[in-house]
């Protein structure tokens, strides 16, 4: 079982067996046992559409929510920055654990090497912007917007009254 802390400091814990995969499908309609299928897609939507992953996690804590009183809408409120990151490696370590060995083996290598993929290509993200000239670009902006025809017209060529 893993456990995360949302924005508003509680614990939450996560518990993925066979009757929470049947409610995220039966509240979600999502199959969490087609998580490898497909190259990954299930894994990527959830990551990229994080709304949806609260929404998962929602369903997989949903008796501790009833029990402490918390909406999906309070859940989804404090989820955000650390918390968020932390509730989503919470989530896949326990789904890739919920398989059987060959299975779990593919699954925590399909997590460590989309980690991997992601510190990659924010670490350039931020080359890039690290490296970017800003008087050089504002430049260029500028000399594009003098030849781009957007000054006002000179009165000669405006048809007077």
């Amino acid at each position: 079982m893993r456990s995360f802390k949302d924005t508003r400091d509680r614990e939450w814990k996560i518990n993925i067996n066979v009757a929470a995969i049947s409610e995220v499908r039966g509240a979600l309609d999502i199959d969490l046992l087609k998580v490898i299928e497909k190259d990954g897609e299930l894994i990527e939507r959830l990551v990229d559409d994080l709304p949806l992953l609260c929404q998962v996690i929602f369903v997989l804590c949903d008796a501790q929510a009833k029990e402490d009183k918390v909406s999906p809408e309070d859940f989804a409120r404090a989820m955000g920055g650390d918390s968020l990151e932390n509730a989503m490696k919470a989530f896949l370590e326990e789904l890739a654990d919920f398989f059987p060995s060959q299975r779990r083996q593919v699954m925590h290598l399909m997590i460590q090497k989309g980690a991997v993929l992601q510190e990659k290509v924010c670490a350039l993200a931020l080359a890039e912007l690290e490296a970017l000239d800003l008087d050089k670009e504002a430049s260029t902006l500028m000399k594009s917007g003098d030849s781009s025809g957007s000054s006002p017209e000179s009165q000669e060529s405006t048809p007077g009254p």
